[in-house]
Order: structure tokens, then C-alpha cells, then sequence
């Protein structure tokens, strides 16, 4: 954190962060009981499994989803590739990722076929898929994340959540640092924010870095969260929820109720209260 800022004025941007997103909101028909869905992982409140949920973080990278459309109109289609996202079943029908490409894109994709110079976005997707099936089913990863999702006990910030990200980075074709901070926290590791654009702009404008690392990022926002915890300012806050608040006032898609509508611009606002 920024030991030039105290923890008054990280409560102060807060409660901005509260007023503009209570603003936007309403503006889009939304009352505080349909707002709080959106502060409860998805795979918790959709009861969602790790599977379907890697389904979607995966595609988010770069400008793949505009090809993979896992949330659109592909979702049926992947869904039955995936028998209903059943990791077993997937284990037993695909022997490695070429076998899932082939599923994924006999359907009329528009993909050029695999190539050895450059990856598709289908052979991306269906590499990162295949290595999370292993993960998921061969690897004990269901335990894993189970265990990842108990570190929002902690009250501080350690090296051993960096390296618990990084191992299953490692492990997952294409994911990379922030998409595995957004799929663990959408399978509730609500101690978890993705160090988006959104997030990072925030980020830069609080602590006055242009510089800085994903995990940097991370742990800011876990710590921000832990203030707003011992200050008694919102008992449900965790940065989990820090980072819907601040996506919903970048982006004002409230995707949970097909409500898309102009954003506010948070950074001003910030730079003001630290004027």
C-alpha cells in the first residue's frame, strides 16, 4: 500500500466507490438486492462447477472471445462438447487436445486450422481446456482450489498465495497470471481481484506507480479490503467485492440483468480525494 496514504482516506475512495455505484445502478433499475448478487462468486451463486467456470475465464484472453463465444452463441455447443461440463466424462472421450479441437470445431467454427507456426484461438482454447481437465481430474485440483478458497481466513497478505497462483498458472495453457486470479475468484476465492485494465488504472491512480507486477495489484487489493474490514466500514467487503464494485462503475455492464449502460469515470473522482 501507499504508506503516504492513511487508512481514512482508503475508506474515503470507498464510499466514493459505494456512491457512484449505487448512482449507476439505480440509473439502470437495479435495487441493492439484485447489486448484491453480483458481489457473490459464480460458481457459489450459479452453483456453477470449476469446469464451466474455466470455460469462461479461459476465453478472455486477448481478443479470443470474440472467436470462442463460450458466453454467447457457441455456449450450447461447448457445453455438449463438455458433457454438461463433466471433467470425468471429458477424461474418458478425450485422449489429449487435438481430439477436443476436432469437437470444438466441427460444428462450423470459423477457425484456420491448426498450424505449426502460429495457435488458433479453437487450439488455445482447447489446449488450455484439456490441460485444466488433467488438472481438475488427475491433479487433485478440485482440492486445491478448495484450499486456495480457505486462504480468505487470513488476515495478511503472503508470498504463499503469489506461488499458489503461479503453480496453477503453470499448469493451464494460455491462462496466464490475471485470468487465473479470475477464474479462482469466480469459483470463490473472494480474497482474489483480477488485475484488469479497470483494476489497474485504479491501482496506478492510488499509488502513483506507472510500473508494477499483476501480484502487486493483488496484493494491494486484498490489503484495501482488509482496511475496510478493521475500519468497520462494510462486514461483507472482501476484494472479491472491491473488484465488482470497480468493474461495474468502469464497464456499467450489469451482465446478471442483460443491463449494459454509460460508465463513470473512477480515476477523477480518485485524484480528488487525494488532492
Amino acid at each position: 500500500m501507499n504508506e503516504s496514504i492513511t487508512n481514512e482516506l482508503y475508506v474515503e475512495i470507498y464510499k466514493m466507490l459505494q456512491k457512484m455505484i449505487s448512482h449507476i445502478s439505480s440509473a439502470a433499475g437495479i435495487d441493492d438486492e439484485n447489486l448484491e448478487k453480483y458481489y457473490v462468486p459464480e460458481a457459489v451463486y450459479f452453483n456453477q462447477n470449476y469446469l464451466r467456470r474455466l470455460a469462461s475465464s479461459i476465453q478472455n484472453s486477448g481478443m479470443m472471445h470474440n472467436s470462442i463465444k463460450f458466453n454467447g452463441e457457441n455456449f450450447e455447443h461447448i457445453r455438449n462438447k463438455l458433457y454438461d461440463f463433466n471433467i470425468e466424462e471429458c477424461l474418458k472421450n478425450y485422449s489429449d487436445y487435438k481430439e477436443l479441437y476436432n469437437a470444438f470445431t466441427n460444428f462450423g467454427a470459423a477457425d484456420k486450422g491448426m498450424k505449426n507456426t502460429k495457435e488458433t484461438n479453437w487450439e488455445r482454447y482447447s489446449k488450455g481446456i484439456f490441460d485444466g481437465l488433467v488438472f481438475l481430474g488427475r491433479e487433485n485440483g478440485k482440492k486445491k482450489i478448495e484450499e486456495l478458497i480457505k486462504l480468505g481466513e487470513c488476515k495478511e497478505f503472503s508470498k504463499k498465495f503469489i506461488d499458489a497462483i503461479e503453480e496453477i498458472q503453470s499448469r493451464i495453457h494460455g491462462l496466464g497470471f490475471a485470468l487465473t486470479c479470475d477464474w479462482l475468484k469466480e469459483c470463490g476465492c473472494t480474497w482474489l481481484a483480477k488485475p484488469d485494465i479497470h483494476i489497474n488504472e485504479v491501482y496506478k491512480s492510488i499509488v502513483n506507480k506507472e510500473k508494477f507486477k499483476d501480484y502487486d495489484v493483488m496484493e494491494f487489493m486484498f490489503n484495501w479490503a482488509e482496511i475496510l474490514k478493521n475500519e468497520k466500514v462494510d462486514e461483507k467487503i472482501s476484494a472479491y467485492k472491491l473488484d465488482k464494485i470497480i468493474w461495474l462503475n468502469c464497464t456499467g455492464n450489469f451482465y446478471l440483468n442483460d443491463t449494459k449502460i454509460g460508465r463513470d469515470m473512477i480515476v477523477n473522482g480518485i485524484s480528488n480525494i487525494l488532492k
